[in-house]
C-alpha cells in the first residue's frame, strides 16, 4: 500500500509541475507529458522490449 501512495503522490507532484509548466511554457508541457507517458510505457513493459533491445547489439561473437 505504501507503494501506491508513493506513486500516486509523485503523480499528483507531476500535475502540479506540468500545470505550472503550461502557463510558463505552453509548448514545453505536452512535449513533457509525452514523453513521461513514453517512458511509463517502456518502463512498464521492460521485460517484453527487452530481450529485443539486446538482441540488436548481439554480434553472434563470444567474448571470453
Amino acid at each position: 500500500m505504501r507503494a501506491h501512495r508513493m506513486l500516486l503522490f509523485s503523480l499528483i507532484l507531476l500535475a502540479a509541475v506540468y500545470a505550472v509548466l503550461l502557463f510558463v511554457a505552453p509548448v514545453a508541457a505536452p512535449i513533457g507529458a509525452l514523453l513521461t507517458a513514453a517512458g511509463l510505457v517502456l518502463v512498464s513493459t521492460r521485460y517484453a522490449w527487452r530481450p529485443k533491445f539486446l538482441a540488436l547489439f548481439e554480434t553472434g561473437e563470444a567474448v571470453c
